[in-house]
């Protein structure tokens, strides 16, 4: 789900899993979202998402992840269909 961004660099994170409940989603993507900034000297998270895809939208919302400008949709979105959302590490 997630693309953390370092500079040119770009590292996956998977936050989410189907078999875990909402609470358990949340208490892992706080925990992942607090330590990759320090280890990996991340700036700027970014998710791609399918816009249909609300449960996953409202948890990124709920993480601080607001919609991206234009030209973040246009270097990171691939199909029409797709939202862009991004977080400041810090």
């Amino acid at each position: 789900m997630f693309v953390l961004v370092s500079g040119d660099e770009q590292h996956d994170l998977d936050l989410a899993n189907r078999e875990q409940d909402h609470a358990a989603t949340m208490t892992k993507a706080d925990d992942q979202l607090a330590k990759r900034p320090v280890c990996l000297g991340v700036q700027t998270f970014v998710a791609v998402l399918k816009a249909r895809n609300f449960r996953s939208e409202a948890l990124l919302r709920s993480l601080g992840f607001e919609p991206a400008g234009a030209e973040q949709q246009a270097e990171h979105r691939d199909e029409a269909d797709e939202l862009v959302v991004m977080r400041s590490a810090s």
